[in-house]
C-alpha cells in the first residue's frame, strides 16, 4: 500500500523509517496460557526488578503494511503559540490488495504517542477521515496506555482514504520524542495455526534498600534463632 503524509504545527526532527511489511495476528488467540514471572538486574551500581507475563496461544497469522515516524519536537518559529501536531494524508491500497485482505472491510490502525512510560504527559489526540471533518478522540492502545489510537474504515468501492490527526494540549510538559505508526489492513491470512510465547512487561523499578531498623531487627531475630537450636542440641 502506499502511504502520503504531511504535518504542521510544531517543527519535528523525524525520521521517517521506510514502509515495511510485518506479521499481525488475525482472529481469536486459543489455547491461550500464561505465567508470571521476576528478573533482577543491576545497571550502575543499583538492582531493578522487572516482572513479567509469559503467554502461549495458538492464533492465525497473516501480513501488515505498517510506516513508522520517531519525532522529535520544539517550538515553531513561525508561530510560537502553536501547540499543537497536526497529520494529513491519504492511505492508498495497491492494485489486487483488496481482494487479499482478511476481512469484507479494510480497517487502517493509526496511533499517536509519547516515549514509553510518560504518561502525564500525553497530550489531546484527535482524528477525522473521509469526507468527515467531525474530529472524534483516539482512544488509550489496551497495554500501552502512553499511546492513542484510531480505527478507520475504507468506504465501500474506493481505495484511498483521507484523515486527519491532531494532538493538541501539551502544557509544559511536551516530551521530546513521539511516535506515530500506521497500519494497513492485514491481508494474506494462513490456513494453520501459529504457536505464539513472548513476554509481555507488567511493571519494573529499584529494588526497595532496607533500613537499618530492618537489619538490626533481622539480626536480632538470626540471633534468637541460633540461641534456641544450641539449647535444643545441649537438651
Amino acid at each position: 500500500m502506499k502511504f502520503d503524509v504531511q504535518h504542521s504545527g510544531f517543527n519535528i526532527s523525524a525520521v521517517w523509517f521506510a514502509p515495511e511489511i510485518t506479521p499481525a495476528e488475525f482472529g481469536p488467540r486459543l489455547n491461550y496460557t500464561e505465567t508470571s514471572r521476576t528478573s533482577i538486574s543491576n545497571w550502575n551500581g543499583v538492582n531493578y526488578f522487572h516482572r513479567y507475563v509469559t503467554e502461549s496461544y495458538d492464533v492465525l497469522m497473516g501480513k501488515q503494511d505498517r510506516l513508522s515516524r520517531c519525532c522529535g519536537t520544539y517550538q515553531s518559529e513561525s508561530d510560537p503559540s502553536a501547540d499543537f501536531i497536526k497529520y494529513t494524508g491519504a492511505l492508498k491500497l495497491d492494485p489486487g490488495q483488496r481482494a487479499r485482505l482478511a476481512g469484507s472491510t479494510p480497517v487502517f490502525d493509526i496511533r499517536f504517542g509519547a516515549e514509553e512510560f510518560i504518561t502525564s504527559a500525553l497530550p489531546t489526540a484527535m482524528f477525522a477521515s473521509g469526507s468527515d471533518t467531525t474530529l472524534s478522540p483516539m482512544q488509550p492502545l489496551a497495554q500501552m496506555p502512553y499511546m492513542r489510537t484510531a480505527q478507520l474504515l475504507l468506504p465501500d468501492g474506493k481505495d484511498t482514504l483521507d484523515f486527519t490527526v491532531i494532538a493538541a494540549n501539551f502544557g509544559k510538559e511536551l516530551p521530546k520524542m513521539f511516535e506515530f505508526r500506521i497500519y494497513g489492513p492485514i491481508y494474506d491470512v494462513s490456513a494453520e495455526l501459529t504457536h505464539i510465547t513472548s513476554d509481555r512487561l507488567l511493571d519494573w523499578g529499584p529494588l526497595p534498600v532496607p533500613e537499618p531498623s530492618s537489619w538490626l531487627l533481622m539480626l536480632s531475630g538470626l540471633t534468637v534463632l541460633g540461641f534456641a537450636v544450641r539449647c535444643s542440641k545441649r537438651t
